[in-house]
């Protein structure tokens, strides 16, 4: 997983805000400095110039969305596509913003777009350094927060949570905003302690497509493919190998215990069990004793 902070124009989010928009495209300039990580599902959080701190002069977060696809065509085509989306209220504003960055009296070729949608705004601008003292200032266009893991994301999701989410988007949706919101806090909850205590598999194993063929609804943590997520049901699944070895499976076992240990001191309301197509009695009652125990059949799943 990959999170970006990406500076961009206040007035830009404003426009954003003001109208409650959920998605948005985020265009930016094909010769600006390309990714090396940044696919579906990541974030990118608002860096917004208008937003700097009274003493330090530092921008702030302001918001986040995720990646959902990514687009390059001509200016008039990108507004064709996704008009006021783009964060103007007409063409014409749009290609003057364009200009603006891209300090030049003619407009680029092609444009860039990332398709955003969940997209969320804080109640107020959250600062960096405050979070992360290592943290660079100065910046052209964007920083990692995370490459791999979401370390400082969840740092951010934290400060983000004490500051709350922007009360006029609350106010235009307050169910989806907030819920969008706690979702991502959750599942970030979730990934850091996933990345924490298993690796990246370089192969799906036979128990992990089982589990995905009963249960598709189900999506990997990221790029840990042994251990699955389902969003809205707050629930996380490691399956395991009805042969398991004992020494390997107590130590997952032990794992999943501090996982579940973790969210909770995080107030965080997840769900969390081992899974097997077939279980011997002692493996079973262990999970059940520390209550890691599901059922095919239960209706969490």
């Amino acid at each position: 997983m990959a999170s970006i902070a990406y500076i961009c124009d206040m007035k830009m989010i404003d426009y954003h805000r003001l109208f409650g928009h959920q998605t948005m495209n985020f265009w930016r300039l094909t010769n600006a400095k390309q990714f090396t990580k940044f696919k579906q599902g990541d974030y990118l959080f608002f860096l917004a110039k208008g937003s700097e701190h009274p003493q330090s002069r530092e921008k702030g977060l302001v918001g986040y969305g995720k990646l959902s696809h990514t687009t390059s065509c001509s200016v008039s085509k990108m507004w064709k596509m996704y008009g006021t989306y783009n964060g103007y209220e007409n063409e014409s504003d749009f290609k003057e913003a364009i200009k603006k960055v891209s300090k030049l009296n003619t407009l680029p070729k092609t444009l860039n777009g990332l398709y955003l949608d969940q997209v969320v705004f804080f109640n107020g601008p959250l600062y960096l350094s405050e979070i992360d003292g290592t943290v660079s200032r100065n910046l052209e266009s964007f920083m990692y927060l995370d490459k791999e893991g979401v370390s400082l994301t969840l740092k951010v999701l934290d400060k983000a949570k004490e500051i709350g989410i922007s009360t006029w988007q609350v106010a235009l949706d307050d169910e989806l905003n907030e819920s969008t919101f706690d979702l991502d806090y959750i599942e970030t909850v979730v990934s850091h302690q996933v990345y924490e205590y298993f690796p990246t598999l370089t192969s799906t194993l036979k128990h992990h497509k089982q589990f995905i063929e009963a249960f598709p609804d189900y999506k990997s943590v990221k790029e840990i493919k042994g251990v699955f997520y389902h969003r809205d049901k707050k629930t996380c699944i490691i399956p395991v190998s009805p042969s398991i070895k004992e020494e390997t499976f107590y130590a997952t076992l032990a794992k999943a215990s501090l996982i579940k240990k973790f969210c909770q001191t995080h107030h965080s309301d997840v769900k969390l069990y081992l899974f097997a197509q077939e279980w011997d009695e002692k493996k079973k009652q262990a999970c059940i004793d520390l209550d890691l125990y599901i059922n095919q059949k239960d209706s969490t799943l």
